[in-house]
């Protein structure tokens, strides 16, 4: 617990995403729910808080396109409440 406390400043600040990946916790299967290009930023405060902001190629068009990635974009959303 000491060693997580000391390496708490590591994650504080701006990051840029590279890759926005959900895991199914019960299949492992991993999906890109914002395409293949996704794009983002990721902030750490310092009192632990963080934002993330994702942006995906068409993510409209994908959505209606395949109503089971909706499906994963509302179970992420749910979990996070």
């Amino acid at each position: 617990m000491a060693q997580l406390a000391a390496d708490d400043h590591r994650i504080v600040g701006v990051w840029k995403l590279v890759a926005q990946v959900y895991e199914d916790v019960e299949t492992g299967e991993r999906f890109p729910v914002f395409g293949e290009h996704s794009k983002g930023r990721q902030i750490a405060t310092r009192d632990g808080r963080w934002i993330a902001l994702a942006t995906g190629d068409a993510v409209a068009d994908f959505l209606k396109k395949d109503s089971e990635s909706a499906e994963y974009m509302l179970k992420a959303y749910q979990m996070a409440q």
